[in-house]
């Protein structure tokens, strides 16, 4: 059912599908490349800045063991990680920090500061990874195939691993060709379902509606 132009909403999972780059025959992928080449966006910060910056990351994995009452250990996958600084804060509470994206210069910095223990994968070595806990931290929304992501990151988790997911809310100023889907509770709970997981808890970050 189309509720607006280039919005269309799968009335099984209430996810919306933003259709505006297939509509216009865009190469997304290339033109996120591109995007990507920019130096602002998600630069490394400098050495002197690289600590504070870590606990500005580190942040979030202290909250979530807070809240959960869980200790974050062992074996870490990050999926969509621009420039790497999430996975460089997991780095040091995890022994392997395994981290993927498209475009990897900048993961390439961030490896020669954080040391071997974090680690660039290829697609298809995720596969082959047994995962305590994996991330996607505002990528969802840029995949042209999610509910294969979500599968495929479900499948490395060891039983009661943890998998935690980030989207923006649907609002105009998210609604750009690169943001191919949103989201809502009803959407992860089909794809929890669907792949085996239970749901433990919703989260709403207040500062990033406009309303």
């Amino acid at each position: 059912m189309c509720i607006r132009d280039r919005l269309w909403i799968c009335s099984n999972c209430f996810a919306i599908y933003n259709s505006t780059a297939e509509d216009r025959e865009m190469d997304v992928l290339d033109w996120q490349k591109k995007w990507s080449q920019i130096d602002d966006f998600y630069s490394v910060p400098p050495p002197q800045e690289f600590e504070a910056a870590l606990k500005n990351h580190g942040a979030v994995f202290d909250f979530f063991s807070k809240d959960l009452d869980r200790q974050f250990s062992g074996s870490y996958l990050e999926v969509g990680a621009g420039g790497g600084m999430m996975a460089a804060a997991a780095a040091t509470r995890f022994q392997v920090a395994n981290v993927f994206d498209h475009v990897t210069d900048r993961l390439n910095q961030v490896k020669e500061r954080v040391g071997d223990h974090y680690r660039i994968v290829s697609a298809d070595e995720i596969a082959s990874l047994e995962t305590d806990t994996v991330l996607i931290w505002h990528a969802m929304e840029h995949f042209l195939d999610p509910g294969a992501v979500f599968e495929l990151c479900a499948k490395t988790l060891k039983p009661g691993g943890l998998f935690f997911i980030q989207v923006p809310v649907l609002s105009y100023e998210h609604v750009y060709p690169g943001h191919y889907y949103f989201y809502c509770e009803r959407s992860f709970e089909v794809l929890a379902k669907n792949n085996n997981l239970n749901i433990l808890k919703f989260y709403y970050d207040l500062s990033l509606i406009h309303i």
